[in-house]
């Protein structure tokens, strides 16, 4: 598949998460997410002085987060990207022959941790620095080899058959068998 095949794909199908998508598709959408997000920063870097800070701060949570979290160019390139990278992340996974619901486990992992960890914090039982640490250390830890283990299973080679998600998104030519 081309690169620009498989980004018209990928912006078609932006919220489709039945069928299949294949390695080359998923990976060349990547490509352009990134370079999407990196000339939206670029603006941002170039117009404000500074490159926007992708932290908890643009949810309105942390010091300095007013500051932090100003940057109109790469947060709505990365909220108009943010769905159609789950949907083709989803149909890769279908490709595969995994379930799409491995795609949000790092973050099905983090969430309820950071949950916790700000329970925890508002209760005055703990430092709030001491739950912060515990709630990275831990619950980043845990999200960072679920995503480890996602990429591998991104990366992985294809079913050339049918699976119960459908037909292969494109027949494998007969230069590579």
């Amino acid at each position: 598949m081309t690169p620009v095949a498989a980004i018209r794909t990928c912006l078609a199908k932006c919220a489709t998460f039945s069928g299949r998508a294949s390695r080359s598709e998923f990976w060349w959408f990547c490509g352009f997410v990134s370079v999407v997000c990196t000339a939206a920063a670029a603006i941002d870097t170039a117009a404000f002085g500074r490159p926007p800070v992708v932290s908890i701060a643009i949810f309105g949570f942390g010091p300095g987060a007013a500051a932090e979290g100003f940057a109109p160019a790469y947060h709505p390139a990365g909220l108009a990207m943010l769905l159609p990278f789950l949907a083709a992340g989803w149909r890769r996974l279908h490709d595969t022959g995994r379930s799409g619901w491995v795609f949000v486990l790092p973050v099905a992992v983090f969430v309820p941790a950071a949950a916790l960890g700000a329970l925890m914090a508002g209760s005055g039982l703990i430092e709030p620095i001491v739950t912060y640490y515990l709630v990275m250390v831990g619950g980043g830890a845990a999200a960072a080899l679920l995503g480890a283990m996602l990429l591998l299973w991104l990366a992985a080679r294809s079913e050339l058959t049918t699976n119960r998600y459908g037909p292969p998104p494109e027949a494998p030519s007969e230069a590579a068998a």
